[in-house]
């Protein structure tokens, strides 16, 4: 279809076209606005992992980009009631990226640990346990470090099991 003066498009095409547009836009809101059961995803069911042969809510929680700084402003998330403090630093380094964090448990205890390249040899800590188990992070760091760190907490015992 050429959009020019000397082929200027008439109003049964232009109806068309607005139909066309109109259809397109309802089936965009009727398959990605939830209304077919099945197609979008529910984000409100739990998902669980199990560490240890303990069960764990877990938590996909992004982290946000520092941009030009080495590290990010620190921020908290609270997931199934503990608190996590985190915070990026030495992120524009090709190595030594580290994400800081700390997690408080509804009874006060706190923990502090560190993921990514602490290591002197350069080794990745991608995982933290706390010692009393309630809780833990992964993130995997290196190279190809994701702004995305997984969170666990963990599964009260008379709640066990999806």
């Amino acid at each position: 279809m050429v959009l020019d003066r000397d082929y200027p498009m008439t109003p049964t095409q232009l109806k068309v076209l607005a139909i066309g547009y109109a259809l397109v836009i309802a089936f965009g809101v009727v398959l990605f606005g939830g209304f077919i059961p099945g197609i979008k995803p529910n984000f409100s069911a739990p998902v669980y992992a199990t560490v240890d042969g303990h069960e764990y809510f877990v938590e996909s929680s992004p982290l946000p980009l520092p941009g030009f700084s080495h590290w990010s402003a620190p921020w908290n998330v609270t997931f199934h009631n503990v608190t996590f403090g985190l915070q990026i630093e030495n992120w524009n380094a090709s190595v030594g990226r580290l994400v800081y964090g700390n997690g408080t448990e509804p009874n006060g205890t706190h923990y502090a640990f560190e993921l990514g390249e602490m290591e002197p040899n350069g080794s990745l800590v991608r995982w933290f346990l706390s010692p009393d188990a309630d809780f833990a992070a992964s993130w995997n760091g290196g190279w190809f470090s994701q702004l995305v760190i997984l969170l666990y907490v963990l599964v009260p015992p008379a709640t066990a099991g999806p």
